[in-house]
């Protein structure tokens, strides 16, 4: 049953994005777009559905990067000391999420300069089994939260479709069916107390032949058992959390070998710094490859995990150039790809990267 639901709110994250408005890539990220001046795939991250772990989350902390506070001031001129009036909009969409069961995780988020120290939060899909209300709640709450009202404000984004809903694309059709098979259960289960069968539990204890009476109730118990299975899923999301930090940290490592082994010239001088990097991963460090070519230098930085639809994401960035390198699973094996956009994607090998750099640093 969970599987069903997991795959529900997966598609029911897509429609939810599609239908208004938001941006959609590969991965199930709920983007308020920047404006067509810029590229495609930048935005407000309000949240994400990880389609690895099955769960949405939020990642506050890409409220408050630098990139985010200059692109926020060339779209609509607004300064960074005005930005950070969004501050009091995140706390409230966070604290909204909690009331429909999102749960705060990681270490917390110091905002803006460490002026206020605030939490992620996430919501695995089978939260949602018995409670799928709350997901018509949690999409209303998304077309009409605090931070979606700031932006709308400033007059760059607004919501399409708010008369319609993704919900009732996705769980609408079966609440009818539902609410009847809750009310046929209701009936059967009422529907004993009116034999007196029960009353005769006294005496069968007595006479435990008699209608089966003892053996008839000790299966119940073993129900009670069920709930000890959450531990067990909990140590399985951590053993999987520690295998993707992993793959993660060493396909990075094996694709900055191969780099420099395609780069590998007297001119040029490479340098790895370690970087402390906090994610849905949890902390953890990893490093940064820095390339000089003469007096010009091209960083390959780690980002961030499992964002659109990726693995994970790391920027190559020389001076005011930019663009993502994107790891993502294919079939045993794994395939990194440079990003410029989602209709610009090209295989990470050495001639794409010759092409790239040939050209960046010419300019």
């Amino acid at each position: 049953m969970s599987s069903m639901i997991e795959e529900k709110v997966e598609q029911f994250a897509q429609k939810l994005i599609e239908l208004h408005g938001f941006r959609r890539n590969n991965g199930l990220s709920c983007v308020i777009p920047d404006t067509d001046d810029f590229p495609s795939n930048e935005g407000i991250f309000l949240w994400g559905f990880s389609q690895t772990r099955k769960r949405f989350e939020t990642k506050i902390e890409k409220f408050h990067t630098n990139t985010r506070i200059r692109r926020m001031n060339k779209m609509i001129g607004i300064s960074a000391k005005e930005y950070v009036n969004i501050l009091p909009a995140i706390k409230d969409f966070l604290k909204s999420l909690q009331a429909l069961g999102f749960e705060p995780i990681g270490k917390g988020v110091e905002m803006f300069d460490g002026k206020e120290r605030v939490f992620n939060v996430q919501a695995r899909a089978d939260v949602f089994e018995n409670k799928l209300e709350n997901l018509k709640k949690f999409e209303k709450l998304t077309l009409n939260n605090p931070v979606i009202k700031f932006v709308e404000k400033q007059g760059y984004f607004k919501v399409e479709n708010k008369d319609k809903l993704a919900w009732d694309v996705v769980f609408g059709n079966k609440k009818g069916s539902q609410k009847a098979k809750a009310k046929s259960t209701t009936t059967k289960k009422t529907a004993k107390p009116v034999t007196k069968k029960t009353a005769a539990k006294p005496s069968t204890a007595k006479n435990p032949t008699k209608n089966g009476g003892v053996v008839t109730k000790k299966p119940p118990k073993s129900t009670v058992k069920v709930p000890t299975a959450k531990p067990s899923t909990k140590s399985t999301s951590q053993t999987t959390s520690s295998q993707a930090r992993n793959i993660w940290l060493n396909q990075t490592g094996a694709m900055y070998k191969k780099i420099q082994s395609w780069l590998a010239k007297s001119s040029v001088k490479f340098n790895t710094v370690v970087n402390r990097l906090e994610d849905s991963l949890g902390p953890y460090d990893i490093e940064t490859l820095e390339i000089s070519v003469k007096d010009q230098q091209v960083v390959l930085k780690p980002i961030e995990t499992d964002v659109f639809g990726a693995i994970g994401r790391i920027d190559v960035i020389s001076g005011n150039n930019k663009t993502m390198l994107l790891l993502f699973p294919k079939g045993k094996s794994y395939q990194w790809e440079i990003w410029n956009n989602p209709d610009d994607r090209q295989n990470l090998n050495k001639t794409n990267v010759d092409k790239l750099l040939a050209k960046w640093l010419k300019s």
